[in-house]
């Protein structure tokens, strides 16, 4: 998962599966990858995740930010929701034919 992390970019869409002590079905969420943060004092990468609300999808979303975590030292991926810890399973792009792919136009250089 780690590669997938380090692929993420700056207002990439992505999906993330996930679970927390709330609700412990786990469900998929769109979300929108913020900031990259660093720490060298505490060995470990930060990304922020702010939810996605897609233009079609009528149900509300929680507009609290998400946390995702590599620490070094440990080799691991965590997920957290504001400052609640949250099981992650799984982070993955959206398909071109989903309707969560983000429609971009291309011009053709004449």
């Amino acid at each position: 998962m780690y590669e997938t992390f380090k692929k993420l970019k700056f207002n990439q869409i992505v999906l993330i599966t996930s679970s927390d002590c709330m609700n412990s079905t786990p469900t998929e969420r769109a979300y929108k990858v913020g900031r990259r943060t660093q720490s060298k004092r505490y060995n470990l990468e930060k990304l922020t995740l702010i939810p996605y609300r897609f233009k079609d999808v009528k149900k509300p979303d929680p507009r609290c930010k998400h946390y995702l975590y590599f620490r070094r030292s440990t080799e691991s991926l965590t997920f957290a929701h504001v400052d609640l810890a949250c099981s992650l399973h799984g982070i993955r792009e959206p398909e071109i034919s989903s309707p969560y792919a983000v429609k971009t136009v291309s011009k053709a250089i004449s």
